[in-house]
């Protein structure tokens, strides 16, 4: 399953923000089987986020967004999806009332503009957001599917494993891979590759990462 990470926000590129949500995502998909091939990090121009998500439809199978879902005037991914999957936006109520129900508990009464939050793209499957408001996006169409979640890295993280990691498992071509990771001390990572590549101690379907450091070479 070939998969694309998308990060988006200006608070990313302008260095204001370090980007921990696409480390996070990688190492959760690669558990299930996901090959991902690329991240990209892009602003929040509606633009900008249908071009990439154009784009990284024609490569993968799967593309996973995080950023652009809450109720803000720069929020603009959910609307960018109606655009790239010529959809138009619905209203669901039970949202709605979650939101309400989460700020009554608080004592507090919500804003106007939070109620957009109920207005979702039309066909999509709907992830629960067990901490925020900005609900999870699951929308496929000619067997691509993407997966939108919120930006903030605690919301993003409890819904990818509550949410997102239970629905790949599901998926018919979802495998598991199998890491192995062997420590090296006292030598360097360029006699290490040269040893492995002339004893041929690679497997056909295994593929080899190294990383260097101060303590030795993984």
């Amino acid at each position: 399953m070939i998969t694309e990470i998308i990060t988006i926000g200006n608070e990313i590129l302008l260095g204001q923000t370090l980007d921990s949500n696409a480390a996070y995502i990688a190492d959760k998909l690669t558990e299930v089987g996901a090959d991902v091939r690329r991240i990209t990090t892009i602003g929040d121009g509606n633009e900008d986020i249908v071009d990439i998500l154009k784009e990284a439809m024609d490569r993968a199978d799967l593309i996973i967004t995080t950023g652009g879902l809450g109720p803000t005037e720069d929020d603009l991914t959910k609307y960018a999806i109606c655009e790239v999957f010529d959809r138009k936006l619905v209203y669901h109520q039970d949202i709605l009332d979650l939101i309400k129900d989460r700020y009554s508990r608080r004592g507090m009464i919500i804003p106007e503009f939070v109620k957009t939050q109920a207005d979702q793209p039309e066909g999509a499957a709907l992830l629960e957001n067990p901490i925020g408001s900005a609900v999870g996006i699951v929308i496929e169409k000619d067997k691509k599917r993407i997966i939108s979640l919120p930006g903030v890295p605690s919301e993003m993280r409890a819904m990818i494993d509550q949410s997102v990691i239970p629905y790949l498992k599901k998926l018919e071509h979802s495998f598991n891979i199998i890491f192995r990771n062997i420590q090296t001390f006292g030598t360097f990572e360029s006699y290490i590759a040269d040893m492995i590549q002339k004893n041929k101690f690679i497997h056909e379907g295994c593929e080899l990462a190294y990383l260097p450091s101060l303590k030795g070479v993984i």
